[in-house]
């Protein structure tokens, strides 16, 4: 771990990223539950900005249940779980690969983006945190995830428990607007700091029951 001084001038630790390999076997029950629970946020001919990571990745294998969806995206694992969308277009945010999370970034990718608009963004991140943001582990994805949040009209961020507070990176992503949160975090002392600000909107998947719980 390397310790590092934050954007706020905090010295903390830094986490090494983990491998795509390790990311898609972590939490694979709850990504696929934050992801039914993101569709029902969906329509059909939806404009739609997918970010990169396992869990937006867990919402395209669902996306062809909805019809004339516009899927804009920089996320490699979603290509080929997007091939059947019934009457839909795909287009793919071009720029350099990077490995670790077999995404698009850099400033091909961002030029694209500032060009276009959305109904809706969903994004993932290493960690989110009340009131400041999404932390990420390289200034390109960051960068990425603010141009997605300030192109669409409503954001959607999917994080499990694990992510919730968590702040071990050094690059961030501001969420200044209004934001809906869709979690699987059940502990009072991580969704409270969620809940008491009046950007976000928190959605709290009930393990034992369909119904979601929103605060």
């Amino acid at each position: 771990m390397i310790d590092q001084i934050n954007t706020n001038g905090y010295i903390g630790t830094r986490e090494p990223e983990q491998s795509l390999e390790q990311r898609s076997q972590q939490f694979s029950s709850e990504k696929a539950r934050i992801a039914r629970a993101a569709l029902a946020r969906i329509d059909d001919h939806d404009t739609l900005l997918l970010d990169g990571g396992t869990s937006t990745a867990a919402l395209a294998k669902l996306l062809p249940e909805r019809r004339g969806l516009h899927v804009i995206t920089n996320n490699l694992l979603a290509l080929p779980l997007l091939r059947e969308l019934p009457e839909g277009r795909v287009s793919v945010l071009g720029g350099d690969l990077r490995v670790g999370s077999m995404s698009t970034v850099g400033p091909a990718a961002f030029t694209m983006l500032e060009r276009l608009s959305a109904d809706k963004a969903f994004v993932s991140a290493d960690g989110v945190v009340a009131g400041r943001g999404l932390c990420e582990a390289s200034a390109e994805q960051a960068y990425l995830k603010e141009l997605m949040i300030r192109q669409a009209a409503r954001v959607f961020v999917l994080a499990d428990a694990s992510k919730l507070g968590r702040d071990r990176q050094q690059y961030w992503s501001l969420l200044n607007g209004s934001w809906t949160l869709i979690t699987t975090a059940r502990e009072p002392e991580l969704l409270t700091p969620f809940v008491a600000d009046t950007n976000v909107e928190v959605e709290v998947l009930d393990p034992e029951a369909p119904t979601r719980l929103r605060s």
